[in-house]
């Protein structure tokens, strides 16, 4: 494993689905593994079927090295909650990969999760978006999450 991120080099921007999902994405001093992490605001209430609020990374994505198996990263939470938190993967040949990387949020804090890369991904992949989805209703809540330490 190495180190790639420091996300301060990226123009990282809030995307939601739908558009009515809430959220803000920056960069702040506070990380786990960097001097700064990002932050994502997130309020998926108000919204029927599935919501999601992304953190688009830069205009090109993360570039996964070709030797990945799994990737590793940091995430803090504030607040426990069901909400999954996934990772939008394009491959060489533009095949789109939506990525598990936590299913539902069991802790408050930092917390170094691990997840597999898909096995058929041709290279160079590249990461363009992490996110949290929900597609329950009943579940539906505003939160904030933190990344840092995207390693390969």
């Amino acid at each position: 494993m190495y180190l790639l991120v420091l996300f301060e080099k990226y123009t990282n921007t809030f995307i939601s689905y739908p558009s009515t999902v809430g959220g803000t994405v920056s960069l702040v001093n506070e990380g786990k593994e960097n001097k700064r992490s990002l932050q994502l605001n997130y309020d998926l209430r108000g919204t029927d079927g599935t919501a999601a609020a992304y953190i688009s990374l830069g205009t090109n994505g993360v570039t996964i090295p070709s030797e990945a198996h799994g990737l590793n990263l940091w995430i803090k939470s504030a607040t426990v909650n069901p909400h999954w938190i996934k990772a939008k993967i394009v491959d060489a040949d533009g095949k789109v990969y939506l990525t598990n990387i936590q299913k539902g949020v069991d802790w408050t804090g930092w917390k170094q999760i691990t997840a597999d890369l898909p096995y058929d991904m041709a290279y160079p992949a590249k990461i363009e978006r992490i996110y949290v989805v929900e597609t329950e209703d009943s579940n539906k809540a505003s939160g904030s999450m933190w990344i840092d330490g995207l390693s390969f």
